[in-house]
């Protein structure tokens, strides 16, 4: 959802023509759904990464989005690092049969 508000600021600004902030930014939810999915593999988590570095990336764009990415890549890192202890917490409590 959040995304969505990068696209109308890129849009508003007129930093793209509107079919590229409009068809870019629905590719780019699009990507970040399916990305999600794949989580649980380690490349998934890889792929999580590179669309972070896409999110930073946006800042060339606007500067603004430097800030905007380095709160949702802080955000992705915590719960990248939360995840991982709840996961061991459970494979030792139950014994890895998840």
């Amino acid at each position: 959802m959040s995304l969505f508000f990068v696209v109308l600021v890129v849009n508003g600004r007129g930093l793209l023509p509107p079919a590229v902030a409009f068809g870019g930014g629905l590719g780019a939810i699009v990507l970040i759904l399916l990305v999600s999915r794949t989580l649980r593999w380690r490349w998934g988590v890889v792929l999580g990464w590179v669309v972070q570095l896409g999110l930073v990336a946006c800042g060339l764009l606007d500067p603004v989005m430097y800030v905007v990415a380095a709160l949702f890549v802080g955000i992705w890192t915590y719960c990248l690092v939360k995840g991982t202890q709840l996961d061991r917490m459970n494979a030792a409590r139950f014994g890895g049969q998840l």
